[in-house]
């Protein structure tokens, strides 16, 4: 398993969600809705076949914390219908053939404040976990 590749197909999945910028990483400037990678797990051969689970945390910041709004797109974002993750994320569950699945396993954190250089944003944390192939 790549990590990176699988990083990379996860990422350019999500930015099929019409209006969200989504990056690899902790982006130097935000612009929300801005949905991020912010933690990646890899278990080696833990599958019973021996393939690799992983799991990625993406953390989505929605607005500023004192803007109405932003649960209109947390609501969005967090359905099953298109424009949510979920959806984007089941019109190509291999993401490009580099997995077997992913999926999102929960919406976490939902419309805590989360600090951006000093400014506070609602958001959220989607738990995407897979399998590699």
């Amino acid at each position: 398993m790549n990590v990176t590749t699988v990083r990379d197909e996860l990422v350019e999945q999500l930015q099929s969600i019409t209006g969200l910028t989504v990056s690899e990483r902790v982006p130097s400037v935000l612009q929300p809705p801005h949905a991020y990678i912010s933690n990646i797990t890899v278990r080696p051969g833990q599958s019973f076949d021996g393939l690799a689970e992983f799991t990625f945390e993406v953390t989505v910041l929605v607005s500023r914390a004192d803007d109405d709004t932003g649960w209109d797109t947390i609501t969005n974002l967090m359905g099953t219908v298109s424009g949510s993750i979920d959806y984007a994320l089941q019109a190509n569950n291999s993401l490009d053939t580099t997995v077997q699945y992913t999926t999102v396993e929960q919406f976490d954190q939902l419309g805590e404040t989360f600090d951006f250089a000093g400014v506070g944003y609602l958001g959220f944390v989607a738990t995407i976990p897979g399998l590699s192939t």
